[in-house]
């Protein structure tokens, strides 16, 4: 049995609905900056790089709350400089962090909270920018890691020249509030289920994935290569992929993602990037004949338009914000003229891009997409990631758009464990499930077509269609899923369980457990209990009281003779 990395967070998850433990707890060291200081509050510092000017003072006269804030001051703010004011705490894996900070600032300054990793890659795991007026206002923000205890801090940068004055501070462990958030109330589509396949033409395959889309990226069909000319177009692989879709699996919905600037409609500052450039093209218009010639070679046959992949790594772009933004607006009226049931993906991120996300929906770039896109590769326990998921979801409730749907439109497991055939199809279907159960509404697994020695792969051999375990696994939990609604995900221990009403109207749950084994009892109003294995082997149960292990199992209720 493969050994996982203990994810802290299973075993302070709580029953839905049982008393919130540690949501009560206060975690930092004086929050209220009350002791008497002269300059800095007690346990908390100055992070300060680049050669700024910053003072630090309380201020009494004029407190937010109490009898004294802390006051901060900064005169000058260099362009490569930084000011955060901080306190270190360390982030327990998977675990979901609610932050607040009341701020006022008599100069109107843009100040930023975040929960900050302290080392490389100092990735935020919550992240707001506000602008901090004279009327007090406070800062709330939802987030965390995945994927280890992360040594960090509670900070308050601040991203411009201007006096800022701070109180009540506070900082408490909301893991299991969020556990117990509404799920999705709609059937699951079969575009839930993504993938990517990478290399067609060195193969030709089609797996029997019964994936439901398909993402084109690292597929040779970005804009560098459609257009490697101004006066010229290569549409070869592009082509290719539409033709090998609907000759295999019609069904099936295909996303392209825009970008990357060709070399020729580029300026030389951008960095390379494939056969093109990292930077936004020139001049506009470029972009415009691009993306409107595209949408009308494929019209009707693409759906799903990723306006730029990983926005936030500058080995993918180099723009600014407002410059993505102008590009959305144009691809949103050149697609939705040529198609209005097209469907308009923002450009997405890594998963240090939370900051990146919160400017580009700051300056507007939600009015221009139908569906946040953003990137979360889960850890070996995925049920860890549900902490990534919570500070994605943070900022676009932050912005007024939880209308919009959130993809994650490309990750895989992230730790290239050696799994056991049990284990990699445990991880692949929990991937999924969890992702759904906390509100993500498409996973495009990266990729068919690369694998490494006993990982979780989707194949067993590069070049043919054979499934591995986790593809076996894939497939499983795609025909549980699509078409069922899920009524309730109950999170008890290190143990899930997912009930829902399958299209035929059966009622059936779903579960596992993330560490060992366990006892669930499923509903006597079932009289008759059978279940499902991932490898799609079923069996009757003699009791109610079965028990479960990391791979998923799905209980139901066995016709009565």
């Amino acid at each position: 049995m493969t050994t996982f990395t203990r994810c802290t967070c299973l075993s302070f998850f709580l029953f839905a609905g049982s008393p919130a433990l540690f949501a009560a707890q206060e975690l930092l060291l004086n929050p209220g900056f009350e002791d008497a200081f002269t300059h800095t509050a007690t346990n908390w510092s100055l992070n300060a790089w680049g050669g700024p000017a910053v003072a630090l003072s309380p201020e009494r006269t004029h407190a937010l709350d109490g009898a004294a804030s802390q006051r901060i001051e900064v005169t000058k703010l260099p362009p490569q400089a930084g000011v955060i004011f901080r306190q270190p705490f360390t982030f327990k894996q998977g675990h979901v962090y609610r932050a607040r900070l009341l701020v006022a600032s008599p100069t109107q300054t843009r100040i930023q909270l975040l929960l900050r990793r302290t080392g490389p890659h100092y990735d935020a795991g919550a992240i707001r920018s506000v602008m901090a007026g004279p009327e007090p206002q406070e800062v709330i923000i939802e987030g965390g890691f995945s994927t280890d205890d992360v040594p960090g801090f509670f900070g308050l940068a601040i991203r411009e020249p201007g006096c800022v004055i701070v109180d009540d501070a506070s900082l408490i462990d909301v893991t299991d509030e969020v556990l117990a958030r509404p799920t999705p109330s709609e059937p699951i589509p079969a575009t839930y289920f993504g993938f990517h396949i990478n290399k067609l033409g060195s193969h030709n395959v089609w797996p029997d994935l019964s994936a439901g889309l398909l993402r084109l990226w690292d597929t040779g069909t970005c804009w560098c290569h459609l257009q490697p000319e101004s006066n010229r177009w290569n549409w070869v692989r592009a082509d290719y992929y539409l033709q090998h879709v609907q000759r295999f699996s019609p069904a099936t919905q295909v996303m392209m993602t825009l970008g990357i600037t060709p070399e020729w409609a580029a300026p030389k500052t951008g960095k390379r990037s494939y056969t093109g450039s990292s930077a936004p093209p020139c001049d506009l218009e470029t972009w415009r004949i691009y993306v409107k010639t595209v949408g009308e070679r494929y019209r009707g046959r693409i759906r799903y338009w990723e306006v730029w992949n990983e926005s936030d790594y500058a080995g993918f772009y180099t723009g600014t914000t407002t410059q993505m933004v102008q590009m959305a607006r144009v691809a949103w009226e050149e697609l939705k003229a040529i198609d209005p049931q097209n469907q308009i993906l923002t450009p997405n991120i890594t998963q240090a891009g939370l900051g990146w996300l919160d400017d580009y929906l700051t300056a507007g770039g939600g009015a221009y997409a139908d569906i946040v896109s953003y990137h979360n590769y889960p850890p070996a326990t995925p049920e860890c990631a549900v902490a990534g998921y919570a500070a994605v979801q943070d900022i676009v409730r932050a912005h007024g758009l939880t209308r919009k749907p959130i993809w994650n439109t490309e990750g895989a497991i992230e730790a290239k464990t050696v799994f056991t055939e049990e284990d990699a199809m445990g991880v692949v279907a929990r991937t999924y499930l969890v992702q759904w159960a906390q509100g993500i509404r498409n996973f495009n697994w990266y990729c068919w077509d690369i694998h490494w020695p006993g990982g979780a792969n989707l194949s067993q051999d590069l070049l043919r269609a054979e499934l591995a375990p986790g593809g076996k696994a894939y497939r499983t939990v795609a025909r549980w899923l699509v078409g069922s609604t899920l009524l309730q995900r109950r999170v008890e221990g290190s143990t899930w369980l997912l009930d829902l009403q399958e299209a035929s109207g059966q009622r059936v749950r779903i579960a596992w457990t993330t560490q060992g084994t366990a006892t669930i009892t499923l509903p006597a109003t079932w009289n008759a209990w059978g279940y499902e294995t991932l490898r799609g082997e079923t069996s009757s149960l003699p009791h109610a009281t079965p028990t479960i292990g990391s791979a998923p199992l799905r209980f139901y209720a066995c016709p009565t003779p």
